[in-house]
């Protein structure tokens, strides 16, 4: 199982703290906003809380200590978020983020692991303290239970890279998802499809999808927008067992962010991406 996936942000209004100027909730941003399907897609940019456009050079990473074969039920892990201005604006740099199912039901439980980040109601975010960047970059670690969590349990993440104008003007946000796969009896080798990695994200022209097969299967991608409107959809036909990589035309997709769905038999694999 492969759990990388980059990007994310949120951050919303001088409420988050994000800007330099007094506020009453600099605590961290409010609910709702990690760009999940219970946020109904939003993060504090498309809310209206920050305007400045989409992250471009910034960098996203979701990492957690779950092992290859899965998460296991009632366990705790810990999920890294990291942001990195990558040279780019991130002069303060906040967070949200939630794990949620498809349909956007909260899984497992999520509390602070390093005592920079609060959770309310589910949706897990900066603390006022955890919003300076060391050498451009800003980290924090949450502690997720996964209870009764389901299979591929997805963490949402929004990032806010503020500029520190004072104002809520010039920000820019990013979003990014990592999807958890939960322990079973066969070995994450015999999935049907797995170890999905997309690049460059954002794309250009190409987004290049790599994964492998265990064995030989009908394979098919599909794109959705953020209102879950179906833009593209591919038969790549049979594949053979193996590693293969898909090189996927965004150049008639507007910039924004995407889902991208890719699946060979029973089994579906998802990650969001941008285009600029």
């Amino acid at each position: 199982m492969k759990q990388s996936l980059p990007i994310v942000a949120l951050i919303g209004l001088g409420i988050l703290g994000l800007s330099q100027v007094g506020i009453s909730n600099s605590g961290g941003s409010p609910t709702g906003r990690s760009g999940s399907p219970a946020s109904s897609n939003r993060t504090c940019l498309s809310s209206g809380c920050h305007s400045g456009g989409a992250a471009s050079t910034q960098n996203i990473t979701i990492t957690s200590d779950i092992p290859a074969t899965g998460f296991e039920e009632n366990t705790n892990y810990t999920i890294t978020i990291s942001a990195d201005a990558n040279g780019g604006q991130g002069t303060r740099i906040g967070f949200a983020a939630s794990v949620e199912n498809a349909g956007g039901t909260h899984q497992g439980t999520l509390t602070s692991a390093d005592g920079r980040t609060n959770v309310f109601n589910d949706f897990a975010t900066h603390t006022s303290t955890s919003l300076s960047p060391t050498a451009g970059v800003n980290s924090w670690d949450l502690t997720w239970n996964s209870g009764t969590a389901e299979d591929q349990s997805t963490v949402y993440v929004a990032v806010n890279f503020a500029n520190g104008n004072g104002t809520t003007s010039g920000d820019q946000v990013g979003t990014q998802t990592l999807v958890l796969d939960k322990a079973s009896g066969i070995g994450v080798e015999e999935f049907t499809i797995s170890d999905m990695k997309l690049y460059p994200n954002p794309a250009v022209e190409e987004l290049h999808l790599d994964f492998s097969l265990a064995s030989s299967n009908e394979v098919v991608y599909s794109i959705f927008g953020m209102d879950g409107r179906e833009i593209m959809n591919k038969n790549e036909g049979l594949l053979g067992t193996g590693d293969h990589t898909l090189n996927v035309p965004v150049t008639e997709l507007e910039t924004g962010t995407y889902l991208i769905h890719i699946q060979a038999g029973d089994r579906v694999l998802a990650e969001r991406f941008m285009v600029q």
